[in-house]
């Protein structure tokens, strides 16, 4: 996975950190693009990160101003995630103000699937914990589906995508009228 579309996904993974504040309370899920991501983390300061993603968070902790936050749950070998129903409820009332999330496909309703169930669940749990959501998905996704629906595309504030993407789906995200 690291490998697939990586020019892609650290331009968005730039792109989405340029986004996040200094003391922001943040959620980045399992995913590659969330994994870069945690390297142009690096020189903010006093973050708070929540994440189920075990690499992203050994990435997060090289920078000791900030906190960071593993979901607990069942380990995901191929996705060094942690999932089920150990990692729900975990967040206690805690909020964060931006949800960065990425996905394995979309459904024919423009809905967010992953390839995971419990992932799915999770994802979730982690959009209803934030502000805002904000999907990172290379063009690659866009014609692709997963197994397991975790939110629509209408709850989504921002998507952030890479020149590759095709017109049609282009189109299609430009008429879903999101947060």
């Amino acid at each position: 996975r690291i490998a697939l579309n990586q020019d892609r996904k650290q331009w968005i993974a730039r792109r989405a950190a340029e986004l996040v504040e200094n003391y922001e309370s943040i959620i980045l899920d399992a995913s590659t693009t969330a994994f870069y991501m945690a390297s142009y983390l690096k020189n903010h300061k006093g973050l708070t990160i929540f994440t189920n993603g075990i690499e992203v968070a050994f990435r997060l902790a090289e920078n000791h101003s900030h906190k960071v936050v593993l979901l607990g749950g069942m380990l995901r070998s191929e996705t060094a995630s942690l999932v089920g129903q150990f990692g729900q409820g975990m967040f206690g009332g805690a909020r964060a103000t931006k949800a960065f999330l990425s996905c394995t496909g979309w459904s024919s309703m423009l809905e967010l699937m992953d390839d995971d169930l419990l992932e799915a669940q999770l994802k979730k749990d982690l959009a209803d914990a934030a502000e805002s959501v904000i999907l990172l998905a290379d063009s690659s996704k866009f014609d692709r589906q997963g197994v397991a629906v975790f939110m629509p595309l209408s709850q989504v504030s921002m998507v952030i995508t890479d020149d590759q993407i095709s017109p049609t789906h282009l189109v299609q995200l430009r008429n879903t009228s999101m947060q």
